[in-house]
This record gives C-alpha cells, structure tokens and sequence, in this order.
C-alpha cells in the first residue's frame, strides 16, 4: 500500500498555489479572471497521471523492516511506517473524512485507487455545481456549507464576495478550502500593489501580516495549508526579489498576534449568533495531527530554510511546528 493519497495532495497543494500565483502575477490580470482560475486548477487536480507517484527505495525499506507494526488505537509516527497493513485503508479514510469536516474539498479526487474511496468532493458539491448566481450566493447567506465551498470552487463572484463566503467558513470551523483563499488573496493583492509601485505601502503591509495571520489561525486546528501557500508564494514577492519573509519584522509579530485575538473573538461572537460552541470547543481527531506532522515534515523537506525562518517567526501558538523526532524520522524517508 502506498501513501500516493496523502503525497499527492500536498504536492498538489503546492504546485497548484504557485501555478496560480505566477498566474496573477501581471498587473494586467484582473479580478474576474480568478472563478476561472479556480476551476482549472481544480481540473489539473483531478488529473489520473499524478496521482500515481511512487514512493521511493529509503521508504519501501522502512516498510519492508518494520517489525512492530501498530493499530490505528496505539500511539504511532506515520501511516506507512509504523500502522499494521490492515489499518493503513482506515487511517487513509479517516484523513479523508478530516478534510471533508474541515471543509477541505479541493483534492479529496486524489485518492488512491487501491484503497477504492468514493471521490466525495464530486458528491457533495454536485447538486450546487449548475445554480445560477443568484441560488448560490443566497445559500451561501444562509451559512449553507457546501454552497460556500462551492462558492470559493469556482463560483462567478468577486475576489471580495469569496473573502467573505471564507470567512463564513472560518466562522462554522471550516479552515480547509477557506484559509487557502484568503492566504491567495491577500498575498496577490499585496504582491500587485507592490509590484506596480515599487513601494511597500500600509495597505500591502497590511496584507501580508493578514494572510501571516489566516497560515497561524489554521496551524492551531491542524491545518497545514495555510503554512504551505505562504511559504510557497513567498520567494520572489517583487521585481526586486523581496521575499515575504524578508518584509516581517518582530515588531510586525506584535500587530498579527492582536489580530489573531481579534479575528478569533468575532469569529466567536459570529458563532454565539449561530448557536455554535466557541472554536475552542472543536474537537480535533487523531487522524488531523498525524496528518498535520506529515505535512509539516513535507514542508521541511521542500522548503526547509523558508520553513524555519517561519518557525522563528511563528506566533506563541499551542500547535507546534518545530522539528520534533517523528518529522525528522519522516524527512528520511521523503523524495
């Protein structure tokens, strides 16, 4: 059993944020060209041809050696390292399940074909895929998760329509799909900004530390997404060759973390009005820690100098996203 779904996902991830980013990175792309944008990215992610990449001969060793292998109850490192073959289908379910209640829909069609899951995504968003505008968007008014999600997919709205239907999302617990937008749109607003005038203005600063804010916000539920897009869209930021992580300064950390503690008060004063629990009561499964230490290793592994200056960088935070023995063991492991 290979680990091609877990892989490939956050391959994708990345190669899809920096496909769309350098996709808007002419100040002659406008606004309305992002639904479009949208759409071909999540055709690319459907495509057969990638998600069959296997893993490599340090991995198949690993395997092939462990000798005590563990169920899915007891206290493991990785899937395919460390789970009994017979527990490996259901830890790939629950990662399945985990995106979808996180609502992370993007990539669910990734999955791999020898564990035979049914692509979800096609199923839930089927019905509100052929709504008129008008439908869509007065679903997603009413807090309608799938027309929100499906909103964001593809939907014919404005860039500030989906920073809103994100935040809808944020406000039912939903980082997935959500925090990748608002990441993607804030880092593309201050990217063009800055590359018209040659100057870091207010508003672009302001940008940055928001979508700094939004990759935080999502790595305290498990969500390595956010984390993944801001690193990944960082290099290269102006024609100058300014990084993103060249821009925040420590003083900057001070203005994200007020900005934290406010974003999650009136997301929890949204949710008092929706008679939802506070964010803080949002029970996180096994399986999204697992994941999210995958993920983090990944990360390391692409982008290991970027990711520890983020690490530095990183807000107090009770997620951790410093190297600890279990990515290390994965990082040797990854291709």
């Amino acid at each position: 059993m290979k680990k091609s779904f877990l892989v490939f996902a956050f391959i994708l991830t990345c190669l899809l944020f920096f496909w769309l980013f350098q996709y808007f990175s002419s100040e002659e792309k406008q606004e309305e060209n992002l639904a479009e944008a949208y759409q071909e990215s999540n055709s690319f992610a459907q495509s057969p041809s990638l998600a069959h990449n296997d893993t490599n001969a340090v991995l198949q060793q690993a395997i092939a050696e462990n000798n005590d292998a563990k169920s899915y109850e007891e206290d493991w490192c990785a899937i395919e390292l460390d789970l009994k073959e017979s527990d490996v289908n259901f830890a790939i379910s629950q990662s399945v399940e985990w995106d979808i209640a996180r609502g992370k829909t993007e990539f669910l069609a990734a999955v791999d074909q020898k564990v035979r899951l049914p692509d979800k995504r096609e199923q839930m968003l089927a019905p509100y895929k052929h709504m008129d505008e008008q439908q869509l968007s007065y679903l997603a008014s009413q807090n309608d998760e799938l027309a929100l999600l499906s909103a964001l997919d593809g939907g014919p709205f404005t860039m500030r329509e989906k920073d809103d239907f994100a935040l809808k999302l944020l406000t039912l617990g939903k980082t997935g799909d959500a925090i990748s937008h608002l990441v993607i749109s804030n880092i593309i607003e201050a990217k063009l900004r800055y590359q018209k005038s040659g100057e870091l203005d207010d508003v672009s600063l302001e940008r940055i530390t928001d979508a700094f804010m939004f990759a935080n916000f999502a790595a305290e539920y498990y969500d390595i997404s956010g984390i993944a897009y801001f690193l990944f869209a960082q290099q290269k930021f102006g024609k100058d060759g300014t990084h993103l992580l060249d821009i925040l300064k420590p003083q900057d950390l001070v203005v994200i973390e007020q900005k934290l503690v406010e974003l999650k008060a009136e997301l929890n004063k949204m949710r008092v009005k929706l008679h939802l629990q506070p964010l803080e009561t949002i029970d996180i499964p096994k399986i999204a820690k697992h994941d999210f230490t995958y993920g983090l290793a990944f990360t390391y592994n692409l982008a290991g100098y970027n990711m520890q200056r983020f690490m530095e960088l990183n807000l107090a935070s009770p997620v951790s996203i410093k190297k600890d023995s279990c990515i290390e063991r994965q990082l040797k492991t990854l291709f």
